[in-house]
């Protein structure tokens, strides 16, 4: 918890009693209170919206672009690294009377080795794929975007087949000599 009252998740504030839960409310864990800024704050990820009315009304609309990587590091924080701008292909069709989002996006990002720790540049490609209801007016495709990237970082990156790791005892690189 941090001692700054305008992080989310709050700050200790102290021994004391419970209080009842609002938007910034203190609440009680042990024998310390914290203060809790809800909801947290919002993103830097801007937004990508587009009217779903418009694609009803017309059938079918694309997009294609490219977005900074900056706006969706925050998401993958300690999976991968983005280097360079998403390209973003997105198309919004309307299919029995839900709007269908389909597309693809492709970049370059670096991993670290599961093994040893290396960092190792790699292009991606992953589909962009969702279904909307009639329900949805307005679709911020930089939410879907961030989800299909988080979701797309490989569980088990290597350098190269045959990493060795890291020595069990000191550390070191196995890669690098004995």
């Amino acid at each position: 918890f941090s001692d700054d009252p305008s992080r989310p998740f709050g700050r200790c504030v102290g021994p004391g009693p419970f209080v009842t839960p609002r938007a910034d409310h203190l609440f009680r864990a042990g024998n310390h209170r914290f203060f809790l800024t809800w909801p947290p704050k919002a993103s830097r990820m801007k937004p990508l919206i587009f009217s779903l009315r418009e694609v009803r009304e017309k059938g079918r609309f694309r997009h294609d672009g490219s977005l900074p990587e900056e706006d969706f590091q925050e998401a993958l924080a300690g999976m991968a690294e983005l280097r360079g701008p998403i390209s973003v292909e997105l198309t919004l069709e309307l299919i029995d009377g839900s709007v269908v989002l389909g597309g693809a996006l492709r970049g370059r990002w670096e991993l670290p080795c599961k093994r040893c720790l290396t960092p190792r540049a790699d292009d991606y490609t992953t589909p962009l794929e969702g279904a909307f209801g009639r329900e949805i007016e307005k679709l911020d495709a930089a939410e879907e975007i961030r989800q299909t990237l988080v979701l797309a970082v490989p569980l088990q990156s290597l350098c190269s087949p045959d990493c060795r790791g890291l020595c069990p005892r000191c550390g070191a690189n196995l890669n690098l000599g004995e």
